[in-house]
């Protein structure tokens, strides 16, 4: 059977290779750079998201005006409530060039009666919005947004 010799190192050759390891510089800059980079890109995804959501909060506002736009010139006041929200729901589906209609989660039309014969109407569009990395935020992200305007058709020319 053959032995082997496990000689333990002296602490003069430790403290020596210690100061050789401490001294060696090759590789900082990747050790640095691993540290460095998911912190970096995390900060880049965000500044992309967030221009994202700032883009189709904008989409989505534009959508929402030109409805009302289009409401006030073309819905009878004096229609059913339902019939109002079904126009509305429709037309809005159809002015959503910027943003995905396939995502809107409600269209809502709601005519108000004021006392002097004119009827407001308040649209509201909630959007589903998707992350690039489903991962990060798992809740459900929603933008919406608002407009009002007044129906004066019939309504308004009774008076």
């Amino acid at each position: 059977m053959q032995t082997t010799n496990l000689a333990i190192p002296a602490p003069q050759a430790i403290k020596g290779a210690l100061r050789g390891f401490a001294a060696a510089r090759g590789g900082t800059a990747a050790v640095s750079f691993a540290l460095i980079a998911p912190v970096l890109v995390m900060f880049v995804y965000g500044i992309i998201e967030f221009g994202r959501i700032l883009y189709t909060q904008g989409a989505l506002n534009y959508t929402v005006q030109e409805t009302t736009r289009w409401a006030v010139v073309n819905v009878d006041p004096t229609a059913d409530p339902a019939v109002i929200d079904t126009q509305v729901e429709t037309y809005a589906i159809s002015r959503a060039t910027l943003v995905d209609a396939n995502r809107f989660t409600e269209v809502n039309a709601v005519p108000v009666p004021q006392p002097d014969t004119t009827v407001l109407i308040d649209i509201e569009i909630k959007y589903r919005f998707d992350l690039l990395i489903p991962k990060i935020y798992t809740g459900p992200l929603t933008i919406s947004a608002a407009s009002r305007g007044f129906l004066v058709g019939v309504a308004g020319a009774a008076g």
